[in-house]
């Protein structure tokens, strides 16, 4: 019985975003991943490529809840532009999410 108020006092200790890491629903993560440049402000004018990147990236870290869905964000990130529509694109479509406006920048990128 000691040991067990141990562990629930060493749970209660942890941070919140620590505690919070890897639950969420991984199709609610795909359509944030999906719609992320708008939720994240990263279409205003004036930014640069860094800026937009930076934006995402750091509103992706912040909202992306899921373990599926941190992984496919970090392997979207580091994916060339080509790739990332393409697997977007697919995994977008397998969980029900459309459209999926990131995907058509990677695309697209001059856009």
């Amino acid at each position: 019985m000691k040991l067990a108020g141990i562990r629930i006092l060493a749970l209660a200790s942890l941070p919140l975003p620590f505690l919070l890491a890897g639950c969420g629903n991984y199709d609610e993560d795909v359509a944030t991943i999906c719609n992320v440049e708008s939720l994240a402000a990263a279409n205003e004018p004036g930014l640069d490529g860094a800026q937009k990147i930076t934006r995402i990236t750091m509103f992706l870290e912040g909202h992306v809840r899921s373990t599926r869905g941190k992984r496919l964000a970090g392997e979207l990130l580091d994916s060339p532009s080509a790739e990332r529509a393409l697997k977007l694109r697919a995994v977008a479509s397998a969980e029900g999410v459309d459209p999926c406006p990131f995907a058509d920048t990677a695309a697209n990128p001059a856009r």
